[in-house]
């Protein structure tokens, strides 16, 4: 979070893009939390297989959460007191072929998301 904050104070702002896999996904959202107490607002957030998620806070413009309502782990993303972004929770427990242990890896998500980030940045390819 130090060198968002940094980053911001030395360049000015930009988009602030978090993606985060199991723990690091519940981490993505502490730290969507701390950055909101600085008034920083976070552009895009892709979760994969959350464990023990907080309530999304007010400052996230877009979250992409894709978890297992069965078979694995991975919870359902909650929105919290403010938030007003969009949230879309993406159940992949009907392909037993995905679970914890390989829903990062799975290319057709990564690609989703690498999109989703370019557009965040407002990059075009």
């Amino acid at each position: 979070m130090n060198k968002i904050v940094a980053d911001r104070q030395t360049f000015g702002p930009s988009p602030v893009i978090l993606v985060g896999h199991s723990l690091g996904a519940n981490a993505i959202i502490s730290l969507a939390q701390e950055l909101e107490k600085r008034g920083i607002r976070v552009d895009y957030m892709a979760s994969f297989a959350a464990t023990t998620p907080s309530p999304l806070p007010g400052n996230i413009k877009r979250v992409v959460n894709f978890y297992f309502s069965s078979h694995s782990w991975g919870a359902l993303l909650t929105k919290g007191p403010g938030f007003k972004g969009r949230l879309e929770n993406r159940d992949l427990s009907h392909d037993r072929y995905v679970n914890h242990f390989n829903i990062e890896k799975q290319d057709l998500l990564q690609d989703e998301v690498v999109s989703d980030i370019l557009r965040a940045l407002k990059i075009t390819i």
